[in-house]
């Protein structure tokens, strides 16, 4: 993604979300390009999760970390690509 002296980045990852988040399954779509650490807001619940690594056996879920007020909690909490909202907000 190309971003100009002009555009912040701010700008350029919202304009992505707003492509992203048209497309329901963008991100199923799209799962090859998920790698751990990635940080997405789940459309379930809009609660904060980090892709912590594939669940073994399955081509498709990850066990998510949750971030809860910025603290991060292991609940072994798995998710599909397609509950995925928007595009990462960072990377951990």
């Amino acid at each position: 993604m190309f971003i100009s002296n002009g555009s912040s980045l701010k700008n350029a990852v919202e304009a992505h979300n707003s492509m992203a988040s048209r497309d329901v399954d963008y991100w199923y779509l799209n799962r090859s390009s998920l790698s751990s650490g990635m940080v997405f807001q789940s459309k379930e619940d809009g609660s904060m999760v980090e892709l912590d690594c594939r669940v073994p056996g399955d081509g498709t879920q990850w066990y998510v970390i949750n971030i809860i007020q910025g603290h991060r909690f292991c609940e072994d909490g798995i998710i599909e690509p397609g509950d995925l909202h928007g595009y990462t907000l960072v990377e951990m």
